[in-house]
């Protein structure tokens, strides 16, 4: 996991995604907005 980030962002990757397992390895840190869609779906 640790080279799959290294190797990201050395290329500029913002987002890797795992597509055997749909998971999302590397991602840009920052504000989680579900909450703030949860509130205006009325979730």
């Amino acid at each position: 996991m640790d080279a799959v980030t290294a190797v990201g962002a050395e290329q500029g990757y913002v987002y890797v995604l795992d597509e055997s397992s749909n998971v999302i390895l590397v991602r840009p840190s920052g504000h989680d907005l579900l909450p703030a869609a949860k509130l205006r779906l009325g979730i």
